[in-house]
């Protein structure tokens, strides 16, 4: 068997979910990922390739994600656009739209269309997005769901402000608030129980954004768990 890695990029079109347990072994015993002992969790079929999630097990422990031709012979490593729409090809998120409905901040528009996106208050370019969302679409239903970065020292302070609003409007008010630089979340006081049933919220947040796999902000996901541009979602 070939043992042929390409770090370029490859064109191809259309794509089929694919969960096939044999599809996963193969390319698992292909002789190149099995001696690093790569573990498919998730595979997608395009036009003549196979798109791959994996973790290595063992020793070098990590992730892997690649392409690996239908014959098997070829493993590619790279990125790599459908020739259709010329967009990055990316396996989808595994959501659950109904946990992520129920842990988000608020809501914002009310139609059919269903987006999700992942957002840290103190980030400037979540702030960016924030101040260019005065409105969705007319057929946008866009849920906030809070991340805050460990990185950034005042994004859980902000996230308690949030939560801590009364209703819906309050809380996206409050999030607008913070992306054009207000303060007033630092002044805020919360009793014991108050702190922490508003932790117990972020870190459920935080626990389904870790096991969905999400890592930046802003990040925006359709209900497939593709991600999305912004241009998307916004008027």
């Amino acid at each position: 068997m070939k043992k042929i890695m390409i770090t370029t990029l490859i064109l191809v079109g259309s794509f089929l979910l694919a969960d096939d347990s044999d599809i996963k072994n193969k390319i698992e015993n292909t002789p190149m990922l099995k001696s690093i002992g790569v573990k498919v969790t998730k595979v997608i079929t395009h036009d003549g390739v196979h798109q791959f999630k994996g973790v290595v097990v063992g020793k070098k422990a990590g992730k892997l994600d690649g392409f690996i031709t239908t014959d098997f012979k070829t493993l590619i490593m790279g990125k790599a656009y459908s020739t259709k729409t010329g967009t990055e090809l990316i396996i989808p998120f595994d959501i659950d739209i109904n946990v992520l409905k129920q842990i988000a901040a608020y809501k914002t528009g009310n139609g059919k269309d269903e987006y999700f996106v992942f957002t840290d208050p103190e980030c400037p370019y979540c702030q960016k997005l924030e101040k260019k969302i005065v409105a969705v679409k007319k057929n946008v239903t866009l849920y906030t769901i809070l991340f805050p970065l460990k990185f950034h020292k005042n994004a859980k302070i902000m996230c308690r402000y949030i939560l801590s609003r009364k209703d819906n409007n309050a809380k996206a008010n409050a999030m607008k608030e913070i992306a054009n630089k207000s303060t007033q979340y630092q002044k805020e006081k919360y009793s014991q129980s108050e702190r922490a049933e508003l932790n117990k919220l972020i870190q459920k947040s935080l626990n389904e954004v870790n096991r969905i796999g999400i890592n930046s902000t802003p990040t925006i996901l359709n209900a497939k768990g593709v991600r999305v541009p912004s241009q998307i979602i916004i008027k």
